[in-house]
């Protein structure tokens, strides 16, 4: 082999340890072209040659163009200024939710968080065990040597962030195919799992459309998963609600059985306009009753209404309905 290292093998090094550094977005892919622009811009630094720099600057142009960041907006380029809207009633969204005590629990036997108490073993089960006070406890009977037993050992009560599932309930029915809302729901989506990656949160995505619900991507902290299944996620096809409420109730309970401290938040991104039944019962009472059932398991939902905005609008929908028994913020896109 070679003893000596080359030009070419720094340029091979920056395309592998570059990449993440040089993304303006979470989940933006740096380009190569990008890489090698650094490396003209520190020759031309090298060499002082302005004229360089600035013909280097010229012939490059942007390098994340081809980005997986600016396909967001390709999401939403024939409704900007709605996008606009939603992009910032999401922000207020996140600001008001930004620090909230609500999403803190008080645990025991759960190591993580900062510690506030601590408590004998709770049936049995001992668990991040607190050193100090049950040495403490054990000194205190008297005698030269302490000598730790059963009732002597005490576990942390500690105060936690909650770990957080968001699921995003994607309407890709028909009816979003209109004025290309489908787009701006993605778009909406996009950001959902931005903030998702910035709390470290897990996320999921249920799709419905035809005859049913799916779950597309399953509970998962692989974020960049969620985006490529909402970017081939077809549009057509009838309103299967009641399925995706059914949806998010069943993963709601199994996730719940999984991790103890876990709280669920579905972010539903529909018209509400529902046409296919679960069953042979009615659609509005199959809705009514399943969002009973995701308020008496604790889901916290959250409703980005898609209807368009007209005077008159003969179909019906179920936003409102299910807005008002599980107490979901709604907003109008």
């Amino acid at each position: 082999g070679r003893t000596e290292v080359v030009e070419e093998d720094l340029i091979k090094a920056m395309e592998l340890a570059l990449p993440h550094r040089l993304k303006s977005k979470p989940f933006e892919q740096a380009s190569k072209q990008a890489v090698h622009q650094v490396v003209q811009e520190v020759r031309s630094h090298q060499s002082g040659d302005a004229k360089n720099r600035n013909d280097g600057s010229k012939s490059k142009g942007n390098p994340h163009a081809n980005s997986v960041g600016d396909a967001e907006v390709n999401f939403k380029a024939d409704l900007n200024v709605e996008a606009q809207v939603a992009s910032q009633r999401l922000k207020e969204a996140a600001t008001a939710s930004r620090g909230s005590r609500a999403a803190r629990v008080t645990v025991v036997g759960y190591p993580h968080g900062y510690p506030i108490s601590y408590v004998p073993p709770i049936k049995g089960l001992v668990s991040d065990v607190d050193l100090n006070a049950t040495i403490t406890l054990a000194s205190m009977k008297g005698g030269g040597r302490i000598e730790i037993e059963d009732e002597d050992i005490r576990v942390r009560v500690r105060r936690a962030r909650a770990p957080r599932l968001i699921v995003l309930v994607l309407d890709s029915s028909g009816s979003m195919a209109a004025l290309r809302r489908i787009s701006l729901a993605k778009g909406l989506a996009w950001k959902l799992v931005e903030d998702s990656y910035v709390k470290r949160d897990m996320v999921s995505l249920i799709v419905f459309r035809g005859s049913r619900a799916e779950v597309v991507v399953k509970p998962t902290r692989r974020y960049n998963d969620l985006l490529e299944a909402l970017d081939k996620t077809p549009t057509g096809g009838r309103t299967p609600l009641s399925s995706a409420l059914s949806t998010l109730l069943t993963l709601a309970r199994e996730a719940k059985m999984k991790s103890r401290w876990l709280t669920v938040k579905g972010i539903l991104i529909s018209d509400g306009k529902a046409n296919v039944p679960l069953g042979y019962s009615d659609i509005e009472s199959e809705v009514i009753a399943l969002a009973q059932a995701l308020k008496r398991e604790g889901v916290d939902l959250e409703i980005y209404d898609t209807r368009p905005r007209v005077a008159i609008d003969p179909s019906p929908s179920y936003v409102d309905d299910i807005a008002r028994i599980t107490g979901a913020k709604v907003w109008k896109m």
